[in-house]
């Protein structure tokens, strides 16, 4: 799913709701995300699950092609725990 067809979703599933309105919500809420992950902060979605920004330390690193080896510097990421519910539903097979 993209974000488009999760505005579309979104739209069926509150009428009364317009598409703009929609579209506002999903992208407020995902740059709201962003920002707290880019200050720092956790970001915990009940029952879909947990980001946390990490700060990777710097490291060498070699090119898998020339077999060169360079430095890496410091860097950010973001890990990402599901929630168990999500989880549940991702694994109800197994």
């Amino acid at each position: 799913m993209n974000q488009s067809e999760l505005i579309e979703r979104i739209n069926d599933k509150f009428p009364y709701l317009t598409p703009q309105q929609a579209k506002t919500a999903v992208v407020e809420t995902f740059e709201m995300i962003g920002q707290a992950l880019e200050d720092g902060h956790r970001v915990e979605i009940r029952n879909f699950g947990v980001f946390i920004p990490k700060r990777l330390a710097p490291r060498r690193s070699r090119n898998p092609r020339t077999g060169v080896a360079f430095d890496l510097g410091p860097r950010n990421t973001i890990n990402y725990k599901p929630g168990r519910r999500l989880h549940g539903i991702f694994n109800k097979d197994s």
